[in-house]
């Protein structure tokens, strides 16, 4: 399993419907980003396709919407956290990357999440996925390290996160839409990664190498 995240700078929230529903850019396509963890230390990029297959196979509703990955902030299992903070109504990709939208639920952790994404309070939002699918390549022109191209993936959840990881995604806003069915999704396993290694349980410092920034723009941004 692997984790990435990114930092969020601002969030717009829209008035219209309840205004219970997070916009947010999940992943970003072929955007180099400096990564250290059981792979090594290389450069990661995502193919504009990473994400077809798992999103062909599973209904939106099947993908989990978790705050801070259900850990702690110190990489541990949260009792509290490990519950979804809302429905995911729709995951779809569009040039820029992986556009995700959910429905933060009417909990007392649904309120939260939704009133620190109002607030600009939150620092970061994630996904975590199995890669499948993933190519080794030579260093890009004066990098020194090789690159890995993350081919595909098997999502499994996203939200907000503690820490800051990756750069240049996008949380769109907050809005309503209507829910979504469950459905079920399969699990592979890339040969570049080490299935017994979970990077749910990373450290925060492992958290911290993948820092990156979000670029807030508007609801309509499709």
């Amino acid at each position: 399993m692997i984790t990435r995240t990114f930092d969020l700078s601002d969030l717009t929230v829209r008035s219209e419907g309840d205004g219970r529903t997070i916009v947010a850019y999940a992943a970003v396509f072929n955007t180099p980003a400096e990564i250290r963890d059981h792979d090594g230390h290389y450069n990661e990029t995502i193919d504009p396709t990473a994400f077809n297959r798992t999103l062909a196979d599973n209904k939106p509703g099947t993908f989990r919407a978790l705050f801070n990955h259900g850990m702690s902030l110190h990489g541990t299992p949260s009792d509290r956290f490990s519950m979804p903070y809302g429905v995911v109504q729709d995951a779809k990709v569009d040039a820029y990357g992986l556009l995700t939208t959910t429905r933060a639920s009417e909990t007392d952790l649904g309120d939260e999440v939704l009133q620190l994404a109002k607030d600009g309070a939150l620092q970061g939002f994630s996904f975590s996925a199995q890669s499948i699918k993933s190519e080794r390549r030579d260093p890009m022109p004066g990098a020194g390290i090789d690159t890995i191209h993350r081919q595909e993936f098997a999502l499994n959840e996203f939200g907000p996160a503690v820490f800051p990881a990756y750069r240049e995604a996008e949380l769109v806003g907050v809005r309503s839409n209507p829910a979504t069915e469950d459905g079920e999704q399969d699990r592979n396993t890339d040969p570049l990664v080490d299935p017994q290694h979970s990077v749910l349980a990373m450290t925060d410092t492992e958290l911290a190498q993948y820092r990156a920034l979000l670029v807030i723009k508007g609801i309509d941004k499709q």
